[in-house]
């Protein structure tokens, strides 16, 4: 069992190997996590207006002056007009369920049948209807990266340190395990990111997992972490 007494700061995805953290994080949580929005394709990065987003596969995510919100990815791939259209009646509890305009923006046309699926395009997702009729947000998150890659290195400097860089005054570790539950001899993943007082990534920080059992202990030794803060270690339990 693991017993966290914190809440968790950081989550990876190894589907995408990927990271979601503060100031994301608990938006992502707390609006459905993968359900809703599917794995993160990118780490967070800058725009080119500075704008802090993250792109997942159905959704982008990103830091304003209101908090964390979804970006109008649907108006910026030009679906359609704002307001030129109604909610379809299909998409209604779960836009208003979600906070509706506010959360989704407003539609972008009316809906239409693509391939037997009803889809109505918004300022910031496209909801699908499936067979059995449950919603959900289209995959735009890919389509939206090949027409606006992220900037190269998200605009962020590669810095080389000569000599020993002393550690930072504060780390703080999360932890995070691959499969909640494990039977004996099963195979875990364990997934460590670090981060310094400003919440920056600790790079080359290694660290020892001590497993405690009802009668013993077992320890696996994580490699160094990489320029992400992250390192993680495969192992069978014991």
């Amino acid at each position: 069992a693991v017993k966290a007494d914190v809440p968790a700061q950081v989550s990876y995805y190894a589907q995408t190997g990927r990271l979601v953290r503060e100031p994301f994080l608990p938006f992502f949580l707390e609006h459905g996590d993968t359900a809703t929005f599917g794995y993160p394709l990118t780490d967070a990065y800058r725009t080119h207006d500075d704008t802090l987003v993250q792109t997942f596969e159905r959704a982008q995510l990103q830091l304003t002056v209101r908090g964390v919100e979804l970006a109008p990815i649907g108006a910026m791939l030009q679906l359609g007009e704002p307001g030129s259209a109604e909610t379809h009646p299909a998409f209604r509890a779960a836009y208003d369920s979600h906070g509706g305009a506010a959360f989704f923006g407003l539609p972008l046309g009316p809906a239409r049948d693509e391939r037997g699926l009803l889809v109505q395009d918004f300022e910031r997702a496209r909801l699908v209807r499936g067979p059995l009729g449950d919603v959900r947000l289209a995959s735009l998150g890919s389509v939206y990266l090949a027409a606006f890659p992220p900037p190269q290195e998200s605009g962020q400097a590669a810095i080389l340190v000569q000599g020993t860089p002393l550690p930072p005054s504060e780390i703080r570790p999360a932890l995070t395990v691959e499969r909640p539950t494990v039977g004996q001899g099963d195979q875990q993943t364990i997934y460590l990111y670090l981060a310094d007082e400003n919440g920056s990534p600790v790079t080359g920080a290694q660290a020892l997992a001590i497993l405690h059992y009802d009668d013993a202990t077992a320890e696996v030794t994580l490699p160094v972490t990489d320029v992400r803060g992250l390192a993680s270690a495969s192992f069978v339990v014991p």
